[in-house]
């Protein structure tokens, strides 16, 4: 990732400033980077030592930081670290009337199921996922929410509609231009 050398560089300042929450920030920041670059096992040590100190309100750095945690354990096979990360995100974030942190949650919950394999689960978690990215008209949420639907739809054996959702997601990315992986 580009950006990772930067984050790098602002470990140092906090520790010397003693600035608690930017070195919490930094490491759940290096640790979404490291996720992305696909190194997986880094990323989850990081995440968590960013989280270890990261104040509960801040909100959407904790979500950000507890979803890709949730698929980087997801990507390593770690079924019941997903299930314990998805728990504490509906527990902790999950009672909101903000729509947006709802829909990342939703979204969260829908990847973290499908790549760990619970089939049902994930279908019924990416088809509510969709329904708010449509509402939301979040097009970035959708597309990934149809790449873990025909995640969740192959591993129950239903390949036709995998590569129908696949399709979409792809189509759908080069439409609206936009960049897909694993992670968001």
């Amino acid at each position: 990732s580009i950006a990772l050398p930067y984050f790098e560089q602002t470990i140092p300042i906090a520790e010397k400033l003693k600035l608690d929450k930017m070195l919490a920030i930094s490491y759940c920041s290096i640790g979404r980077a490291k996720a992305m670059d696909a190194y997986l096992d880094e990323a989850v040590e990081t995440i968590e030592s960013g989280l270890e100190t990261l104040p509960k309100e801040e909100v959407l750095e904790n979500i950000y930081a507890l979803g890709v945690l949730n698929q980087s354990h997801a990507q390593l096979g770690h079924k019941k670290e997903v299930i314990e990360i998805l728990d504490e995100l509906t527990s902790r974030y999950g009672n909101t009337d903000n729509d947006m942190i709802n829909q990342f949650i939703q979204f969260y919950r829908a990847s973290g199921m499908s790549l760990v394999g619970l089939k049902d689960q994930a279908v019924s978690e990416c088809n509510k996922a969709l329904t708010m990215a449509r509402e939301l008209k979040n097009k970035t949420v959708e597309i990934y929410t149809y790449y873990f639907l025909g995640v969740a739809q192959a591993s129950k054996g239903d390949y036709e509609s995998a590569i129908k959702s696949i399709s979409i997601t792809i189509n759908t990315a080069k439409e609206f231009n936009i960049k897909i992986g694993l992670f968001i």
